[in-house]
């Protein structure tokens, strides 16, 4: 995750997971990077990981519809 810091092009960065093992102090490390890590809805909310509590995890949903419809609309295919 460092290297991914230090290469990223003046560019945000999200970092796409399944893993609910990530910790809070790699969270943080990310989030000095700015990196945001994106993950599932349940994941988010689950009391087992430490995602709900971090601003710099968001959900898939959030990374959908923030990140693509809302502020790269060019990239949604049109049909």
């Amino acid at each position: 995750m460092k290297q991914l810091g230090l290469e990223r092009l003046r560019a945000p960065v999200f970092l796409a997971t399944v893993d609910d093992r990530v910790s809070s102090e790699a969270i943080a490390d990310m989030a000095r990077n700015a990196i945001v890590l994106v993950v599932p809805e349940s994941l988010k909310a689950s009391k087992e990981a430490v995602y709900e509590k971090e601003d710099a995890v968001i959900t898939f949903r959030d990374f959908f519809h923030d990140q693509i419809r809302v502020r790269r609309p060019a990239l949604l295919v049109a049909g």
